[in-house]
């Protein structure tokens, strides 16, 4: 069965403002572009390489925002999003986040390597 995948590293969605602090707004809004070409095609499936991320991270409020945006804009419903990371310690917002969406009836799922993350 042919699926049409998209990578996605955080630099290209995640912005952040003059002070260094992300820009949730602007971050939102390039999701809402990625919505327009993957919502309804049950093909197309998101992979998002967050494992270059440094700096500023995003709060649990912000976490759960961001969610909500790929809920509302329909992000994970027809189609699977896999968010590719490195192993953290501490607080595990990738886990956060996945445990958001799936409560929420979304496919997101988190993983350390690449080819679990593709498959």
């Amino acid at each position: 069965m042919p699926h049409d995948i998209r990578v996605i590293k955080a630099s290209e969605f995640l912005r952040a403002d003059v002070h260094g602090q992300i820009d949730l707004a602007e971050s939102q809004r390039i999701l809402e572009g990625l919505a327009a070409a993957v919502v309804g095609h049950s093909d197309r499936d998101i992979l998002l390489d967050i494992r270059a991320v440094t700096g500023p991270q995003l709060s649990s409020i912000e976490l759960y925002e961001l969610m909500q945006t790929l809920r509302r804009l329909g992000l994970g419903v027809l189609n699977k999003i896999a968010i590719l990371r490195r192993e953290r310690e501490g607080f595990d917002r990738a886990r956060f986040f996945e445990m958001l969406a799936t409560d929420r009836g979304l496919q997101v799922a988190v993983f350390e390597e690449f080819e679990p993350a593709f498959d």
